[in-house]
């Protein structure tokens, strides 16, 4: 083998040592920088295992603070649709005035108030005040 051939065969045999140290440098950040954001989520878990609970007195208060109703549709009035689901209110189904106004199947807002905020699904508006959360809690 001449001199320059096995100059050659040095240098690729560095650069294959060197790509290889670098891949398992790179696999291994990886493998760590996963395994935080595993016991960052199973912490996060661990903290707040009774989110039902939250969900449960948001409904109360909802029930308690907005009462339900049966929808009446008036006889000169366009026809009135829920924002949430975009169908339109029939005759005798149950929704929810917000104190803004809005109207909304007691389903779909119920839903919101408790997943989302308690806040009006339109405007943003607060439904619960803070202060009642507060209280409940």
């Amino acid at each position: 083998m001449s001199l320059s051939a096995t100059k050659i065969r040095d240098s690729l045999t560095v650069l294959f040592s060197n790509l290889c140290t670098f891949s398992l440098i790179l696999y291994y950040i990886i493998l760590f920088e996963s395994v935080f954001y595993i016991i960052s989520i199973v912490d996060k878990l661990w903290r707040h295992p009774k989110r039902t609970n939250k969900t449960t007195i948001y409904g109360d208060l909802i029930d308690e603070h907005i009462p339900a109703a049966q929808y009446r549709a008036e006889v000169n009035s366009e026809p009135v649709e829920c924002s949430v689901c975009l169908s339109k209110f029939e005759e005798g189904v149950v929704i929810r005035e917000l104190q803004c106004s809005h109207f909304f199947h007691k389903e779909c807002v119920d839903k919101w108030l408790q997943q989302d905020s308690p806040t009006c699904p339109m405007c943003r508006k607060t439904v619960i005040s803070k202060e009642i959360v507060c209280q409940s809690w």
